[in-house]
């Protein structure tokens, strides 16, 4: 499905800034799935996102044979679920999956370091 801006800014966005963190499908050269759960990934727009391999390890390594990826997000929100769970239904999505193209790995830009340390601060406030 192609996902238009509106879309993608109405009920893309807001469920991905309400996870915690996304988990990763990719393939192995082998042919076997392998699934990370990955707290550094950042989608920027519709068509352009970007992920830290600061605590991957298989993720490269597959990216490097096969550029096709399933990335899925969850709405991990206990008050979500809950009122979901006790009016029989959900009001916005509970999850999107996205099957996504890797581009060429490349240096971080100015900056991005820091939207990579502002999403995980609040699980390692060391950083």
């Amino acid at each position: 499905m192609k996902i238009t801006d509106e879309v993608f800014n109405k009920k893309i966005k807001p469920l991905i800034a309400q996870s915690t963190y996304c988990s990763m499908a990719t393939v192995s050269k082998e042919g076997v799935p392998h699934v990370t759960p990955i707290g550094s990934v950042i989608i920027k727009t519709k068509d352009k996102g970007m992920f830290f391999e600061k605590f991957t390890k298989n993720i490269p390594i597959n990216s490097k044979h096969n550029q096709l990826a399933t990335i899925m997000f969850v709405n991990d929100g206990n008050w979500f679920w809950f009122k979901s769970l006790f009016k029989g239904g959900f009001k916005t999505p509970p999850a999107i999956r996205m099957v996504i193209k890797f581009g060429e790995l490349r240096q971080e830009r100015a900056g991005e370091g820091n939207i990579f340390k502002r999403k995980v601060k609040i699980l390692n406030p060391y950083l």
